[in-house]
């Protein structure tokens, strides 16, 4: 999905990339914790010197790094099998972390 200016019409005028937004969430893939990475380009319109952006995906809590299914695992964990934060924090400083 290319972003384009509103003003003058998305794709009519090809728009130079000037940088990209960068977007990391926390993310459990079967009990390995992995930093997911979203790079988002930035263009700028040749008419109106505006910058674009395509928009960010949904986070589950705002400005937060966690995604959906590490939100998850750390709710269960805490309600539904009642272990406590710090109990949480050893083994997640104790399980692989991958970039």
């Amino acid at each position: 999905m290319l972003a384009g200016c509103h003003d003058y019409g998305a794709g009519e005028i090809p728009s130079p990339l000037v940088g990209f937004g960068e977007d990391e969430l926390l993310n459990v893939i079967e009990a390995a914790w992995r930093v997911l990475k979203t790079l988002r380009p930035r263009y700028s319109c040749r008419a109106c010197d505006k910058i674009v952006q395509v928009p960010a995906l949904p986070k589950p809590i705002a400005r937060g790094k966690l995604s959906f299914p590490a939100l998850a695992h750390i709710v269960m964990a805490k309600w539904g099998y009642h272990l406590p934060i710090c109990r949480q924090e050893r083994k997640r400083i104790l399980s692989p972390t991958f970039y």
